[in-house]
């Protein structure tokens, strides 16, 4: 296997799990709060920090997962989706001891596509940017 397509599904695997992490912050803050709509917490809790976790973990460790600015990340990008499917199925079934429904991954999916579009933006600023290779980077 090209080892580059290792450190993109590795990535992908890294950031659906902090994705379903951030999912899962916003669960339990729904029910520290005690809202009726479950959405209007749980929602704007996983976006903050789902970007927040992976945009940590691809600045953070951009020396170590290898991968080039521009070309990888939409590849991680598209990779997420069935690499989430194929994490969350599994552990929704074990966790409940049902398969879980086309609606609970599409909205996992939801989410995916929220937080990656802003994360994958704001990360690869970052990297160009602490990289030199950024316009706002270029001496005046």
């Amino acid at each position: 296997m090209n080892r580059n397509l290792i450190f993109i599904l590795a990535n992908a695997a890294v950031i659906s799990i902090l994705v379903f992490g951030a999912v899962a912050v916003g669960f339990f803050a729904y029910g520290l709060l005690g809202v009726r709509d479950q959405t209007l917490v749980q929602v704007p809790i996983a976006l903050i920090s789902g970007v927040a976790a992976v945009v940590a973990w691809l600045v953070g460790t951009r020396r170590v997962n290898r991968l080039v600015v521009d070309r990888d990340y939409i590849v991680v990008f598209l990779a997420v989706f069935p690499v989430s499917a194929v994490i969350w199925v599994p552990v929704h079934y074990v966790v409940t001891g049902y398969l879980t429904s086309f609606g609970n991954v599409g909205a996992l999916w939801g989410i995916q596509f929220a937080v990656n579009s802003i994360a994958l933006v704001i990360a690869a600023s970052l990297v160009r940017r602490a990289s030199g290779n950024h316009p706002s980077a270029a001496p005046r």
